[in-house]
């Protein structure tokens, strides 16, 4: 019975602990999903554009010259 202050204070600053680990780790998390969405964001009108030239380039390999709706236009081939 003489230590029971000293478990009780010492069961406090253990959660307290843990709380503010929790606490510190969802913080970390969160500014890790924050950049990696900013690195996403940025990079997001590249990939588009490469994207859309392989579409391009896909109906230029098949033989048709011009995608839909242009190729209704004449062409040189």
């Amino acid at each position: 019975h003489k230590h029971v202050l000293t478990q009780v204070i010492g069961s406090i600053l253990f959660a307290i602990f843990h709380l503010l680990g929790i606490v510190i780790l969802m913080n970390m998390l969160v500014a890790i999903m924050s950049d990696s969405y900013s690195n996403i964001v940025g990079q997001s009108l590249i990939k588009w554009k490469f994207a859309r030239t392989r579409i391009w380039l896909s109906y230029l390999y098949e033989g048709s010259t011009l995608p839909p709706p242009y190729n209704i236009l004449p062409s040189s081939k």
